[in-house]
């Protein structure tokens, strides 16, 4: 539905910001592995490089502020 679209994008830099603010650990946009920009609400798997053969998938959720 288009309700469910995003004005803007979440971006790798977004995602890397907020797993920086969430675990106090440093990470770089690079090792976001984002294909494309989110512009939809809801829960989303993302992998993320922290060695070369170590990449877990993170959880974003993007909800509707207020």
């Amino acid at each position: 539905a288009d309700s469910d679209r995003l004005f803007g994008s979440i971006t790798a830099s977004d995602i890397a910001l907020a797993i920086e603010q969430t675990t106090g650990h440093d990470i770089a946009k690079r090792q976001v592995i984002l294909e494309h920009p989110i512009r939809q609400l809801g829960s989303h798997s993302v992998p993320v490089r922290l060695m070369a053969d170590v990449i877990p998938h993170v959880t974003v959720v993007i909800e509707r502020e207020g």
